[in-house]
């Protein structure tokens, strides 16, 4: 899925867009920038796919199953990042309701850059060394909620395949360590604090 790298490109493509929009109720007829290989929207409301500085519509033969197809998935797959979003954030409304009028449901916006949702604070109470070098990578995410607690730092950000978490931990022995949540289990974690006391 295309990701806006740049500020000023996305606010002049999404210009651009609303430019093609308003030309096309006029009857002027929407394609694709052909130096432009590598970018890929769909138009449902007119119809049209630009696929690598193609247009295909209706009126020029169709668009072939495989382009839908694409864009279906990355429909499905950014619906299913919201829906993991909002079940995070369920969680944290549970643990701490009187503070649940500050996190709102996340809702999709197409062609979004990436966004940083930061964990509300919990108190911190210090893990010992010997209890974090428990946590294994693969471990799920739910089993490492059972043995250390909330962490009390805590983001969310998204990735190429759903959402990272990044979970700090305070030690008992003033240092801090790290684990990083991919797909519901530990992905990986800050090696030196947690080797240290195998």
């Amino acid at each position: 899925m295309p990701r806006c790298c740049d500020i000023t490109f996305c606010i002049a493509l999404m210009l651009a867009l609303a430019a093609n929009a308003t030309a096309q109720q006029s009857g002027f007829r929407w394609e694709c920038d052909s130096t432009d290989r590598h970018s890929r929207f769909y138009r449902a409301d007119l119809g049209v796919v630009c696929w690598d500085g193609k247009t295909f519509s209706k009126e020029n033969g169709g668009i072939p199953q495989y382009m839908l197809d694409y864009f279906e998935q990355n429909r499905r797959k950014v619906q299913q990042e919201v829906e993991e979003m909002n079940r995070h954030i369920a969680e944290l409304k549970a643990a701490h309701p009187g503070n649940s009028a500050t996190v709102r449901p996340v809702t999709p916006v197409p062609n979004a850059t990436a966004t940083v949702a930061r964990a509300e604070a919990a108190p911190t109470v210090p893990v010992s060394p010997q209890v974090f070098a428990s946590i294994d990578v693969g471990m799920p995410r739910s089993a490492v909620l059972e043995k250390l607690g909330k962490p009390p730092g805590a983001i969310t950000i998204p990735g190429d395949d759903g959402f990272v978490e990044i979970w700090t931990y305070q030690l008992t022995d003033g240092s801090s360590a790290k684990l990083n949540i991919e797909k519901g289990a530990v992905a990986s974690r800050d090696p030196k604090s947690a080797e240290r006391e195998r």
